[in-house]
């Protein structure tokens, strides 16, 4: 008789797209899982557990809070996560109000005071307690802006931002690429176009798809209409999402994105948000860009262009 394969941590982290750091704090603040022990301490995780972290993670993508969700036998939770029941908003709002406003005022007290290894410690805290919804759009959204209004105020200096942008850069793409995606789902190239520097809401959108099950492309700021396009057909992407933050009165993107738009072709689908796309919307309208208001929409957008399944070969 065959023995049930067993997973270490590190093992299992890999395979769910769950970090070792919040496998932990959900076992321990949640009891989310309840691992075998070997003789020497040593964590070792079932199948089973394997697929309730895989249901847990896409619960939290989704916009639960992991301390609902770890409360849920396994059933329960692959019926909440493929639609087929519901926890009351109200039960969820409450939960997220106090843990973001405490970890909001953390966070803001590292920046001043300029404590990077603070920062990074409560941002790690956050990702393990709040839903990814929660985590990108009632704290690192508003976090981002106060230290964007402190600077402009004259409360904190260049390098509190510069400080701040390093350690939220490196904790997104930390979080980006530890979700594992199946090699046929469809790839998404996030980046901003030529002369577009601000790339915030860029990792937002990767940290998003990524959740989502899709295989992400992260390219950065500033990339040619033409090497968006090259990645692209080099990777057979379904769709490229662009960030268009700022300037909004930018005299080179509408070149850009025209040029973008021919080189794609028809079949690759052009997304763009962010501060600035508002004041380009006729001309993404007229190049068949889609607009995306806000993370809510873009994970929307996302999962029913998920859901249109595996483009068929050629």
């Amino acid at each position: 008789m065959q023995k049930e394969p067993l997973y270490t941590i590190r093992t299992l982290a890999l395979k769910s797209g769950v970090s070792m750091h919040t496998i932990r704090a959900w076992e321990k603040r949640y009891q989310a899982l309840k691992p075998r022990r070997t003789p020497g301490n040593r964590r070792l995780y079932t199948g089973e557990d394997l697929a309730r972290l895989q249901l847990l993670r896409q619960g939290v993508a989704d916009g639960h809070t992991i301390s609902l969700l770890a409360g849920l036998p396994t059933p329960d939770l692959w019926r909440l996560v493929h639609g087929r029941s519901s926890i009351p908003a109200e039960a969820e709002t409450v939960e997220h109000s106090h843990a973001v406003e405490a970890l909001l005022e953390n966070s803001w007290r590292a920046v001043q005071n300029l404590d990077d290894r603070a920062l990074q410690k409560n941002l790690h805290q956050a990702a393990a307690l709040l839903s990814q919804p929660v985590l990108l759009e009632q704290l690192l959204a508003p976090l981002l802006q106060r230290i964007g209004h402190g600077w402009s105020e004259g409360r904190l200096r260049i390098l509190h931002e510069h400080m701040a942008t390093v350690v939220i850069r490196d904790f997104l793409t930390t979080l980006r690429l530890a979700c594992t995606a199946d090699p046929e789902a469809p790839v998404i190239i996030i980046a901003t176009p030529a002369g577009q520097l601000h790339e915030m809401g860029a990792l937002f959108v990767a940290l998003t798809a990524a959740a989502q099950g899709w295989q992400t492309q992260y390219l950065g700021t500033s990339l040619p209409a033409h090497e968006l396009a090259a990645a692209a057909h080099r990777l057979d992407a379904r769709i490229i999402a662009l960030s268009l933050i700022q300037p909004s009165d930018d005299p080179q993107l509408p070149l850009q994105l025209e040029i973008l738009r021919n080189l794609a072709g028809s079949e690759t689908i052009l997304i763009a948000g962010g501060g600035a796309a508002a004041f380009f919307a006729p001309l993404l309208d007229r190049l068949s860009i889609h607009f995306i208001a806000g993370i809510t929409q873009l994970r929307e957008f996302l999962a029913r262009e998920r859901g249109r399944g595996l483009r068929p070969q050629p």
